[in-house]
């Protein structure tokens, strides 16, 4: 019998991960593997009180319907941010989904909202209301394998590049 397309992808998603956590071996490592996703640890800059890139927790899960529904991440500890949840960490990353979204492109999503340079004021993204007037501080993507394509940046594959999430300017 077939594979499920649940099960291919995420198996297609931890080797993608494994390729990305073998460039970035300073920043990123995969914790444990389960069949709903991955627990890895990635130094980041981080919008706390503290200066320069720390290491945090993150949870990525698949839900059972994935891919027709997005990946999730949780972040330990949770952040102070307008759409990371303060109790149990979930990051909003997502305004549209795309069944097309990777581990890979929630990452980076990860990534430059804990920096604090993605932010979405709308309600239905709002946990955390206070943080909307948070610093931003740069950061450094993850790097990616040669020739690897973000499907939000592939103009010819789905369109024009949409926007995740706000944009601070």
């Amino acid at each position: 019998m077939d594979e499920p397309l649940r099960a291919r992808r995420i198996r297609n998603e931890a080797r993608m991960l494994g390729q990305i956590a073998e460039l970035n071996p300073e920043r990123l490592s995969i914790l444990s593997t389960h069949d709903d996703g991955f627990r890895l640890r990635l130094s980041t800059a981080v919008s706390l009180d503290t200066d320069g890139e720390q290491p945090v927790e993150l949870e990525v899960v698949f839900a059972p319907y994935y891919p027709a529904v997005p990946i999730e991440v949780y972040v330990t500890p949770a952040v102070r941010h307008p759409n990371v949840h303060p109790t149990n960490g979930f990051i909003c990353l997502w305004d549209r989904h795309s069944p097309g979204d990777t581990v890979i492109e929630a990452l980076r999503q990860t990534q430059r909202v804990l920096s604090g340079e993605l932010r979405n004021a709308e309600a239905d993204h709002l946990m955390q209301p206070e943080a909307l007037g948070m610093a931003v501080i740069p950061y450094a993507p993850l790097r990616l394998p040669e020739g690897y394509l973000l499907e939000r940046e592939a103009r010819g594959f789905s369109g024009a590049k949409r926007k995740r999430l706000t944009e601070v300017e």
